[in-house]
């Protein structure tokens, strides 16, 4: 049986880990932002390579890249994943009717998820 020691004990390491994540988040929600200029850049020099990013409008692409970058840092901030994975799976549903292959969709995805890595691992505390 739990004596309320432990229970208090169990509650302290919760909330330890609760304000962890959230100081994590922030951290993250920091670098992402301030590197999100040099993200979508990448992200448009790395996908106009793509085939129906080749017919895209620069600004266009930009746009895309940004708007990834805005759902996923609103996920951070709200410390909340499914704000993202609405996003995901609506640009995927829109990218498909739109006659992207799925390879294309997910190659893009991809892009923006190692640009927004390699921000992290550059800027993290103790790197």
């Amino acid at each position: 049986m739990r004596t309320r020691a432990d229970v208090v004990r169990k509650m302290n390491r919760d909330s330890k880990n609760i304000l962890g994540d959230l100081i994590m988040n922030q951290l993250l929600a920091d670098i992402v932002e301030t590197r999100s200029e040099q993200i979508a850049l990448n992200f448009v020099n790395e996908v106009r390579k793509l085939k129906h990013y080749k017919l895209l409008e620069v600004d266009e692409v930009y746009k895309r890249g940004k708007a990834f970058l805005n759902a996923f840092l609103a996920s951070i901030r709200a410390n909340e994943i499914a704000p993202f994975l609405s996003y995901m799976s609506n640009i995927s549903g829109e990218r498909s009717l739109q006659g992207y292959e799925l390879d294309e969709t997910l190659t893009a995805f991809k892009v923006l998820e190692e640009n927004v890595w390699n921000s992290v691992m550059q800027d993290a505390p103790g790197q």
